[in-house]
């Protein structure tokens, strides 16, 4: 319950409580007939400006999915995308010299996915050897952004995955025999049980030359895992379950030739529109959402509470539309810079209101399936302004940099200008 809901039932009562004292003690006490006065209610409504952020750093490391494919953007330009996986026995029978290889099934669980030929797909995949490419693990080890490897060239082609997709959230299937002889012969060279058990090698799946397509594969689905497939000589089948459930990486490779962010540094702001923006995080493309009415606002009203706040933002319908936001503060105090949205996020991002209390969950603002409206309560971090107005003369949140949910995903919106409003119940205290 909002405050202002709270308000009603305990004033009533004690308004009640202060008229029957007066007339059975008969101290004079007087109730005024305009006890409310002291407050208002009201309703405002601010249409907010919004603009592009270009924001030039993507952590891949955080999340459960990679990214994998090409596709060609009508306004950034192009991305191609590896994902590199752990590869781990996740159980099942262990390789033995009394086996011998049958074949391996592939299966990736999809969450979303792009395609410029028909859902045709065609990939690379291969087993790198982690002692061989990444010493002391130093591709996981270190916090990785974009740009900072890119390790396919330095290993021959193992296998190639061709399937085609139809929906998001499909599970593709895919017999890759080479890479699972290839793991298979890998995992034989331990002499131990033990040895094998521990066995990690990286996955790395990349776009073939002519392939047109990008998938977002969700590596901690059930769905995504490796079955290889063996048998003895009295023709018992075994089998052996791999998982991608570790560490993972994605690597991006822009080409932005010719497009309005080619020379862009990072936090620069640009328009595409002036009917739209647009929250595309793989090409670093964010909104820019201005708080200055609401500012002017507080600045102008002197000592008001607020009951509720509501931030909306209208979108148009993409072809993989994001399913909710985040609004972190841009403040000229402390900025916002690539890792900045990345690294102690929660001093940056607009709170849930539970937040406020015990600091551990932030805003998200979902689209609503049955309109293209993003939606979602800031009543606290509203109040949170005001409150520092009247301490400080000064609010230190400017702006709004609006982001997806998750990052490494192909998921895009555009917010319609000027559809972003922020529409607040407050109280002025007299």
């Amino acid at each position: 319950m909002n405050l202002l809901g709270r308000i009603k039932p305990l004033l009533i009562p004690a308004v009640i409580a202060m008229a029957f004292f007066s007339c059975e003690q008969g101290n004079g006490l007087e109730v005024e007939d305009d006890a409310f006065n002291n407050t208002s209610v009201e309703f405002q409504e601010f249409s907010l400006h919004t603009t592009n952020i270009f924001i030039d750093s993507l952590r891949t490391d955080s999340e459960n999915a990679i990214v994998t494919g090409r596709f060609s953007h009508p306004v950034f330009g192009s991305i191609e995308a590896t994902g590199y996986a752990e590869l781990n026995i996740a159980g099942g029978s262990i390789p033995a010299d009394t086996l011998y290889y049958d074949s391996l099934l592939l299966k990736l669980q999809l969450e979303n996915f792009r395609t410029q030929d028909g859902g045709n797909v065609e990939l690379y995949v291969k087993s790198l050897k982690k002692g061989k490419y990444f010493p002391n693990n130093v591709l996981f080890d270190d916090v990785i952004y974009l740009y900072t490897h890119d390790l396919v060239q330095d290993s021959l082609v193992v296998d190639t995955l061709r399937f085609n997709v139809t929906s998001a959230n499909q599970v593709v299937s895919y017999k890759a025999n080479s890479l699972g002889k290839y793991i298979f012969d890998r995992l034989n060279l331990l002499s131990t049980t033990s040895e094998k058990l521990k066995f990690s090698d990286i996955l790395a799946i990349y776009s073939a030359e002519n392939n047109l397509s990008a998938l977002t594969v969700d590596l901690l689905s059930d769905s995504s895992r490796m079955v290889m497939y063996m048998h003895d000589d009295s023709a018992t089948v075994y089998e052996t379950r791999l998982d991608f459930k570790s560490n993972h990486i994605t690597h991006i490779t822009r080409n932005t030739a010719g497009t309005v962010i080619e020379n862009l540094q990072t936090t620069d702001t640009f328009s595409v529109s002036s009917d739209f923006t647009y929250v595309s995080p793989l090409f670093g493309v964010y909104s820019l959402v201005g708080l200055h009415p609401f500012i002017d606002f507080v600045q102008n009203s002197g000592k008001i509470i607020i009951n509720k706040a509501e931030l909306v933002s209208e979108t148009d319908v993409l072809d993989v539309p994001i399913s909710s936001l985040r609004y972190y503060i841009h403040d000229e105090q402390y900025g916002i810079h690539g890792e900045g949205v990345y690294k102690d996020a929660k001093n940056y991002v607009v709170l849930s209101n539970e937040s406020y209390f015990n600091n551990n969950t932030t805003q998200l603002f979902t689209n609503k399936l049955d309109s293209t409206v993003y939606a979602g309560d800031v009543t606290f971090f509203t109040q949170y302004a005001v409150n520092q107005y009247i301490e400080n003369k000064k609010i230190t949140a400017h702006n709004l940099v609006v982001t997806p949910n998750k990052f490494v995903s192909l998921q895009e919106s555009r917010l319609l200008a000027p559809g972003v409003k922020l529409r607040i119940y407050y109280t002025t205290l007299k």
